[in-house]
């Protein structure tokens, strides 16, 4: 069931709405802190190890089964 009532509303609504958009027209790029966060879980590092050795795997065995 689907919640319609104005007090279920409120409580998912976002809590702060950005207005000032003419303060952002000079530099509208992401936030520093967002560029140049700290990757301290490593995720990339080992994905970028991980799926290419995958992908050829892959590949090759699909040539193999294919020809």
């Amino acid at each position: 069931m689907e919640n319609t009532h104005e007090q279920h509303k409120a409580e998912i609504a976002p809590q702060t709405i950005e207005t000032d958009y003419n303060k952002h027209q000079e530099n509208p790029g992401p936030a520093p802190e967002a560029v140049f966060e700290h990757d301290d879980e490593g995720a990339g590092q080992a994905l970028k190890w991980i799926l290419p050795p995958i992908v050829l795997c892959l590949l090759i065995f699909w040539l193999i089964f294919k020809l």
